[in-house]
């Protein structure tokens, strides 16, 4: 606040006697607005205020900056209409540096005029967040300017460099009769409490004391006289539309004489800014404030309580909101939510412990006590598959037990399987016999033990039945892969999770295997087969073969000759391990062992169709365990027979 000259004219001191029947009059009959706690912040935060009332177009404030490292938290703008003038504001009346100033909530007075308040952070806090410590200048403007007494700035900072302080800001209208507040503190008061001013100020508007006696309001401290001088124009001046004072920049936190009169000074003894200190002792968990206007024509709209190391108990929370509502992780990863607890207001609210309970796929318990935002954070992690609810709720009382008056949410949970971590191949080894299907299922999980759906398996197989696939897993982590053999031997199957869908193997892709026996079938009795001609082979080599084989006593000759150019060879079997025909007699196999070339032992398998004679439609086909296939030829030349 800053003091001000108040000239005093003989019409001023009229017009005051007649305000002040007016005021006795409809005292009467005003319908009276307490103060009600509008804000309540704990946390290393600092407050600045100051106030102009003005007949000209403009007035400014100063808002101390307390220190480089301070932002802007919040900021509002509080106006008082003109007594007895039953003006109410408009929208765009009032203008803070240049911008429009649009009310949040305007209430009615005891004394016909009107007080409304507005969120300004957004014009105030670049502005704030910019400027270098110390004064920051604000222009106001009202327009009709004589029908507001004034406005009051209010400017939270947050400070990392002050200490643990408790803001509590009251608007409204007093009741001119009187009004109470009683502060709660979280813990009693001890020395640190009493290190630095425990500021206490009064926002008042239509008190003149410089221009005209009489106009004052008392200030009891826990039924201790504090003041019996407070209101006057230390803001403004001694004239209807610049009424206003507020304790904030520029005053003293020194008390007045506690019983002193006013004085045509509006500033001495009174300049509306006040320690508590006097009042209070180390121990102490509460006090009570009493304001009162014996004159019955002021409008105290504003008070505001500024503690330094102390810690005022926050109101009761109303609202708990869990963020983030809904959430995706892998098995095995650290899930945070945060609880933001507020007050009826919206504001946050610290120091109020939060339970957190998880159930569904997972579980866990937790709690967390409220930061200066009124935060709490709990994480856990989940191993196993599906959706986890969480709860948390504002365990105010802290009895770990949820009441009916105690704010909870809920939030939501997936947790899906983890990177694959293992493969298990099943069946991990089989025989079959040739010709017939067999299938591998790769079951794939994580580090957990959870299925992994969606994950690409690729198989290959190297031995008899060489062959090579891939599957993508199902629900239950499972890819499935077939194949069969038509010549007899041992396959090693491998299969690895392809996790990366790159089509290499890299580290950390689990894999598996397993082995596959391929056994060839038991001779048909009686069955006799007798062959010879020439092909074509699929590598477009002329060949010829010739033989036969018997199934009772296995016995028989085999020969087959690729002329080349593209296979060389010349193949004579060493035995007849089997020979197969089926039941209409048209179709026959014959396995056993040979020589390629004079050379080595491998197996083959000749496949033989006995379509009619002379032959021109009989099929030959050579298959050998070194990778050759002739493919199924018809015959260029020659007969097949079998018996």
């Amino acid at each position: 606040m800053k003091s001000h000259q108040t000239p005093r004219w003989s019409w001023k001191l009229l017009a005051f006697l007649v305000v002040s029947l007016l005021a006795l009059m409809f005292a009467q009959t005003a319908a009276a607005n307490s103060l009600n706690e509008f804000k309540r912040i704990v946390g290393k935060v600092e407050l600045s205020e100051d106030a102009c009332g003005t007949n000209a177009p403009a007035c400014t404030v100063e808002i101390l900056k307390p220190s480089a490292a301070a932002t802007v938290r919040e900021a509002d703008l509080f106006c008082a209409t003109t007594g007895f003038r039953n003006y109410s504001p408009e929208n765009d009346d009032v203008t803070l540096n240049g911008a429009a100033v649009v009310w949040d909530l305007i209430i009615p007075s005891g004394i016909q005029s009107f007080n409304a308040r507005d969120d300004v952070t957004a014009i105030v806090k670049p502005v704030g967040d910019a400027a270098a410590p110390g004064l920051v200048v604000f222009t106001i403007t009202e327009n009709p300017t004589t029908n507001y007494d004034g406005c009051i700035l209010k400017v939270i900072w947050d400070d990392p460099t002050t200490t643990t302080n408790s803001i509590l800001i009251f608007f409204g209208a007093q009741e001119t009769a009187g009004d109470t507040f009683v502060i709660n503190f979280a813990q009693p008061l001890d020395a640190s409490s009493f290190t630095a001013p425990l500021e206490f100020s009064l926002g008042i508007s239509f008190g003149a004391q410089g221009c005209a006696p009489g106009q004052f309001s008392l200030v009891d401290v826990n039924t201790v006289r504090l003041t019996s001088s407070a209101g006057g124009e230390d803001d403004g001046s001694c004239a209807d539309g610049a009424l206003i004072t507020v304790g904030g920049t520029g005053d003293s936190t020194t008390n007045p004489p506690p019983l002193a009169p006013p004085t045509n000074v509006p500033s001495i003894p009174d300049d509306e800014l006040y320690d508590l200190r006097p009042f209070l002792a180390v121990g102490d968990t509460s006090m009570t404030v009493f304001t009162r206007n014996p004159s019955n024509n002021d409008n105290i709209f504003i008070a505001n309580f500024f503690l330094r190391n102390v810690f005022v108990a926050p109101p009761p929370p109303a609202v708990l909101v869990l963020e983030p509502e809904t959430d995706t992780n892998r098995a095995g990863e650290e899930h945070c939510v945060t609880a933001t607890v507020t007050d009826a207001a919206g504001d946050p609210t610290p120091g109020i412990t939060v339970q957190f309970s998880v159930s569904g796929a997972n579980s866990a318990t937790g709690s967390a006590v409220t930061d200066a935002n009124g935060q709490a954070t709990f994480c856990y992690t989940g191993t196993v598959v599906g959706t986890d609810t969480i709860t948390a709720y504002a365990d105010t009382n802290r009895d770990a037990v949820r009441d009916p008056n105690e704010p909870g949410d809920t939030a939501t949970k997936v947790y899906v399987a983890g990177l694959p971590a293992t493969l298990v191949l099943t069946p991990a080894a089989d025989t079959n016999t040739v010709d017939d299907q067999h299938c591998v299922t790769a079951t794939v999980r994580d580090a957990f033990g959870n299925p992994t759906p969606g994950v690409t398996v690729r198989f290959s197989v190297t031995g008899a039945g060489a062959a090579s696939g891939s599957a993508t897993t199902n629900g239950a982590g499972q890819a499935t892969f077939c194949y069969t053999s038509a010549l007899p031997g041992s396959d090693a199957i491998t299969a690895y999770a392809d996790t990366d869908n790159d089509g290499v193997r890299d580290a950390g892709e689990p894999q598996g295997t397993a082995t596959k026996t391929w056994v060839i079938p038991a001779s048909t009795p009686g069955c006799k087969v007798t062959y010879g001609g020439r092909i074509t082979a699929a590598n477009g080599d002329k060949a010829t073969f010739g033989g036969n084989a018997k199934a009772d006593g296995l016995k028989g000759q085999e020969q087959y000759q690729d002329h080349g150019p593209a296979a060389n060879m010349n193949v004579h079997s060493i035995d007849v391990q089997s020979v197969v025909c089926s039941r209409d007699g048209t179709q026959a196999s014959i396995f056993g062992t040979a020589t390629i070339n004079g050379g080595g032992t491998f197996d083959y398998r000749i496949d033989l169709k006995d379509l009619g004679e002379p032959g021109s439609s009989d099929t030959y086909r050579i298959r050998l365990s070194n990778g050759y296939d002739s493919g199924e030829q018809i015959l260029e030349g020659g007969n097949v027979q079998i018996h």
